[in-house]
């Protein structure tokens, strides 16, 4: 969200930035993710996100945004057990206040469904 160093003096940097911060930059700094446009949940600093905000600024929803994904994760295994993502598929990016994929291709089995995700 903000350029400068780590640690105190980014927070300084971004405190000082006549730029305020936007929900989509978040964790798009390649210097604090490399490659910022890979998902990987096995990043070592995965825990350094700050999608749902910082300190005062944190997210009063997050617990339950974060139970109601993984319900839904966990329904999702349960019903499509084969469930895999179509290879070499493009995804296009919406890039509004939150970021994500317009659509992604999925199989669930012997068959391959377009899921629309925005």
């Amino acid at each position: 969200m903000c350029a400068g160093g780590a640690g105190p003096e980014r927070r300084r940097w971004c405190r000082e930035s006549p730029f305020p911060p936007t929900p989509s930059a978040a964790n798009y700094d390649a210097k604090l993710f490399p490659e910022p446009d890979r998902f990987d949940i096995r990043r070592p600093n995965a825990r350094e996100h700050v999608s749902f905000g910082k300190g005062r600024h944190f997210c009063i929803g997050a617990p339950l945004a974060r139970l109601e994904l993984k319900v839904l994760l966990e329904e999702i295994v349960r019903r499509y057990p084969a469930l895999t993502l179509v290879e070499e598929q493009h995804v296009e990016y919406i890039r509004t206040t939150f970021r994500g994929p317009k659509r992604l291709m999925a199989r669930l089995g012997s068959r391959s469904v377009s899921v629309p995700t925005g």
